[in-house]
């Protein structure tokens, strides 16, 4: 038995009896969250909602709703919700990790992994690095200015390399690389391009292979399994109407392609933590450094409120809402996973710290 498999057995055994304090800074905090997703999927905003939280002593989950609506199965510790752009946390994760091997460094410029043919966008002399893409201080815009998907309705999917390359050496940068926090889907889709590119493996191989194998993610995926399939809960427009899900074409796959469980989650979350044994912790706190001019670590946005430093990133895709934050000072981390069109972040915070108010 390997020691995080050892870790889990303790985890699971010791949900009946974790503290009050272990969950939240006060039971009425946890209580009230209770109250606040039992309220938000009886109104029709969310099909379920589900949160894990881990600390020292233990995790706990807590769900509320159905997988699919009209259907009387409930959301588990292995009930499969698209991530979203947490998916960039692994992407972040994987540059960290080939920093660390010497395949890479952050301050390689992109256009070191680019065709000649590629003319990189510039400004004042100076080219975005691998470093920039990682802390959404690139200047590339949210989404490529050629986005033109044949469905409007699942908007990555079909996005072509040839198309990345055409924006790349037409996008004229507004202001210096590196000063400025962007928020940047391609930025993101571009990094773990390029990373996989590199490896010369495929981007899910790459995270299975780098993160999901060492740490025993046997459910975090692109392309879900035919034995995981029923796990997958059905993703619910604004109008409470199933939806199908995004898909995401190789150049946006590190942007917004995974999907995972509590459970996987929670172990992700406690790695970084450094709650479980794994030689991957130095890693994880290379990812955890702050950008000297921006709230922003590697994939991580951080959170100085109230005197207390939080750690997370939210994700967003058509009828799925996630959320993963964790405070190291105070050893708690938090996921937040819906299907729902429903904002989930402020569920998280307030969970790390009850004075970030819910969003009501």
């Amino acid at each position: 038995m390997n020691k995080i498999s050892k870790y889990l057995i303790v985890i699971t055994l010791s949900m009946c009896c974790i503290s009050n304090k272990s969950i939240a800074q006060e039971d009425t905090t946890f209580s009230y969250v209770k109250e606040y997703i039992k309220r938000i999927v009886d109104n029709g905003k969310s099909s379920s909602v589900i949160i894990g939280i881990v600390n020292e002593n233990g995790k706990q989950i807590y769900s509320y709703g159905k997988l699919k609506k009209g259907d009387d199965k409930q959301p588990d510790g292995n009930t499969l919700y698209g991530i979203g752009s947490i998916t960039k946390l692994f992407t972040c994760f994987l540059l960290a990790d080939m920093v660390k091997r010497g395949e890479l460094n952050l301050d390689d410029p992109i256009s070191k992994f680019l065709p000649d043919i590629v003319k990189t966008p510039t400004f004042n002399g100076k080219e975005i690095t691998l470093y920039d893409l990682a802390t959404h201080t690139s200047g590339l815009p949210p989404r490529p200015n050629n986005l033109s998907p044949a469905n409007p309705d699942n908007p990555y999917a079909d996005y072509t390399v040839e198309q990345m390359y055409n924006f790349l050496s037409n996008y004229k940068l507004t202001h210096d690389i590196g000063s400025k926090y962007e928020y940047s889907n391609i930025g993101g889709g571009l990094l773990g391009y390029i990373l996989a590119q590199k490896s010369g493996l495929d981007y899910e191989t790459l995270v299975r292979k780098r993160i999901c194998e060492p740490l025993g993610l046997n459910s975090t995926v692109i392309t879900i399994p035919s034995n995981l399939q029923l796990n997958m809960a059905t993703p619910y427009n604004n109008e409470g109407q199933s939806i199908s899900e995004w898909t995401f074409s190789p150049i946006f796959a590190g942007a917004g392609s995974l999907k995972s469980t509590i459970n996987d989650m929670l172990i992700f979350v406690a790695a970084n933590l450094g709650l479980i044994d794994t030689n991957l912790l130095s890693t994880f706190e290379f990812t955890h450094v702050k950008h000297p001019k921006n709230n922003i670590a590697l994939g991580w946005h951080i959170w100085n409120e109230f005197g207390t430093t939080n750690y997370g990133h939210s994700g967003s895709t058509v009828g799925y809402k996630s959320f993963v934050g964790f405070n190291k000072g105070n050893k708690i981390g938090v996921i937040v996973l819906s299907n729902t069109t429903d904002a989930v972040m402020s569920i998280g915070l307030h969970i790390l710290d009850h004075r970030y108010k819910l969003q009501e």
